[in-house]
């Protein structure tokens, strides 16, 4: 007896078990859905076009909300140094060729920015020589040790320096005693040292006041910032 003939054809070329009219059967159904979607689709969507066109200018710069604000320039006539603030919100107080105080308008701060030769003062030194001299009208100044009041990265003019929190009771000549927060930095180009302390008083001190105290914040970190030192 002979052997079967083999198909000259591998197994993986046969035509399998599904005819055509049965594979019609699912690829009709399937193509009428997507063309059904795809009419969803189209007539869900916005009828808006794109305005842009390829490799043409599109759209316009963003433009801001609120104007630019105006700064006032103070300079130290002793030391070269300047710096710019807003007129609107930070007004000079206390002023001499090396120094100024500045007072907010709502009295919930004040900044007070110093400037010593290098030689006299290190940062270190400028720090605790302005916490010193606040001791007349903050009793129990401590250091801060609550993580929210770290200070970080501290710098005067983009400068690195030192710096950090500390924590007293202000004391008011009505006898009225209100919690006061100090933040102190200072940083040197080795010629000028310039140190600056920022007081904050009631409820920004205690973070009761967080608008206040973020708006106090970043109002004295704009003015630090400016920092020209002297060429």
């Amino acid at each position: 007896m002979s052997a079967p003939a083999v198909s000259a054809y591998g197994r993986a070329h046969g035509s399998g078990r599904l005819g055509r009219r049965i594979l019609l059967a699912f690829v009709a159904p399937f193509a009428v859905v997507v063309a059904v979607g795809a009419a969803v689709v189209a007539i869900v969507a916005p009828g808006q076009r794109s305005l842009c066109l390829p490799y043409r200018p599109c759209g316009a710069p963003p433009t801001l909300s609120r104007p630019l604000v105006n700064l006032q320039t103070w300079r130290s006539s002793d030391l070269g140094f300047r710096l710019e603030y807003p007129g609107g919100f930070w007004s000079p107080q206390q002023q001499d060729g090396r120094s100024v105080t500045f007072a907010s308008g709502d009295g919930s701060s004040a900044l007070l920015i110093r400037g010593t030769p290098a030689a006299q003062a290190s940062p270190n030194s400028a720090i605790a020589a302005q916490l010193s001299n606040l001791q007349s009208n903050i009793s129990s100044l401590s250091a801060d040790t609550s993580p929210a009041d770290m200070l970080l990265g501290s710098s005067v003019g983009f400068r690195p320096g030192s710096g950090g929190a500390s924590i007293g009771t202000l004391n008011s000549p009505q006898g009225v005693q209100e919690p006061a927060l100090v933040d102190s930095m200072a940083a040197t180009d080795g010629k000028v040292t310039i140190s600056t302390t920022l007081v904050l008083a009631g409820n920004a001190a205690t973070g009761n006041d967080l608008t206040t105290k973020m708006r106090d914040d970043q109002l004295a970190d704009l003015v630090i910032n400016t920092v020209t030192w002297a060429p």
